[in-house]
């Protein structure tokens, strides 16, 4: 029995089918493409984000970083641990102060204390730098010293000896000196 559609409407239909399969493939196989990379965008993006959470945490843990200027000659320091510049410092003397073991009054002396501690380590330091660029300086300047020595004590010597001299002369003539 003979179909009822001749062959050649058939064959068409058949080429129509097969290139709309080639072309489904072709589109399956870029879906299948940008999913991957999408997987990997993904990816990508929740190690961004876990970096960027781990950023987040480095910032708010270097936060705190004192205030003092340590590029300052000298530097300068801030009053650690009163200061406020450290939360945690702060939540430690709060606890402390609410259990009765410091007060008010002992963190303010406590402070004063250790800024005065600080001001005469700084004084000692400048007057110990004072100090040994003095003894730099006596370093470099005794060869000079020296040297200066040395022709002092020849031109004394050919002084000494012209004066002797002079009154062995005088001494050699007959005239009252």
């Amino acid at each position: 029995m003979k179909s009822p559609v001749p062959d050649e409407a058939l064959d068409d239909r058949l080429g129509y089918l097969t290139a709309e399969r080639d072309e489904l493939a072709s589109r399956l196989e870029l879906v299948e493409e940008q999913t991957e990379y999408c997987a990997d965008l993904e990816r990508a993006l929740a190690t961004l984000r876990a970096e960027r959470d781990a950023l987040a945490r480095e910032v708010e843990r270097l936060r705190w970083r004192c205030r003092a200027d340590s590029r300052a000659d000298p530097p300068i320091d801030c009053g650690f641990p009163f200061c406020g510049c450290d939360p945690d410092a702060e939540r430690v003397i709060e606890t402390l102060q609410a259990c009765g073991w410091l007060d008010g009054d002992e963190a303010a002396a406590l402070s004063k204390r250790a800024t005065a501690a600080e001001t005469e380590v700084a004084r000692l330091k400048e007057r110990v730098e004072r100090m040994e660029q003095a003894l730099r300086d006596a370093e470099l300047a005794l060869p000079v010293l020296a040297t200066m020595l040395r022709a002092a004590k020849l031109a004394g010597a050919d002084i000494a000896e012209d004066m002797l001299k002079g009154v062995r002369a005088a001494l050699s003539t007959e005239e009252p000196i």
